[in-house]
């Protein structure tokens, strides 16, 4: 027979337990759960490593508890960007100062609790300063948003951008941006 202090002792543990868990929500992945947002931050052309900031706005789509549709739309300024494209007396160059980019792809998520991270793959078109009018080119997404409450979530996400133009060959380019969204379709 246990005594009153190792009862006790059972007893205050139970409720530190208790208290511990108490505050944890239950973990919901939603389908067809909608997601609009707005991001921000840090961007760097990695052809010279020129570094801006800049913005824009997302959504996404609950596919199923696992999968999301992504879509992206992004504006950054990265003054004094450029790269040179050509020898000589034929060398020219091409402002990258400005890039606009959209992209559309699919995230992969684990949504166990307030935190929430992802991986996605997205196919995206370019818009860089002097150079060919739309370049395509692709994007891994990892990022973690943590989900204030039901309707609302903020997060960071890491881009690294991979751009094919046909006038500087391949460029790398990354983002990395904070976000605020809300969330609706329960």
């Amino acid at each position: 027979m246990r005594t009153p202090l190792e009862l006790r002792k059972v007893g205050v543990r139970l409720a530190l337990l208790t208290a511990w868990l108490a505050p944890v929500r239950e973990a919901n992945a939603f389908e067809r759960q909608w997601h609009v947002g707005i991001d921000g931050g840090y961007a760097v052309v990695l052809e010279g490593g020129v570094s801006g900031f800049g913005g824009g706005g997302h959504a996404a789509y609950g596919l199923s508890d696992s999968f999301n549709a992504m879509l992206e739309l992004d504006v950054t300024r990265q003054p004094g960007a450029a790269v040179t494209i050509g020898t000589g007396e034929s060398a020219r160059l091409f402002s990258l100062a400005t890039i606009v980019s959209g992209a559309a792809g699919v995230a992969y998520t684990i949504d166990v609790a307030r935190a929430v991270p992802y991986i996605g793959l997205l196919a995206a078109g370019y818009r860089m300063g002097d150079l060919s009018p739309m370049s395509p080119g692709g994007q891994l997404a990892l990022g973690l948003d943590y989900q204030l409450e039901r309707n609302w979530a903020i997060g960071a996400q890491l881009r690294m951008h991979t751009i094919f133009t046909a006038d500087a060959g391949t460029l790398a380019y990354a983002t990395t941006f904070l976000r605020v969204e809300y969330l609706w379709g329960f």
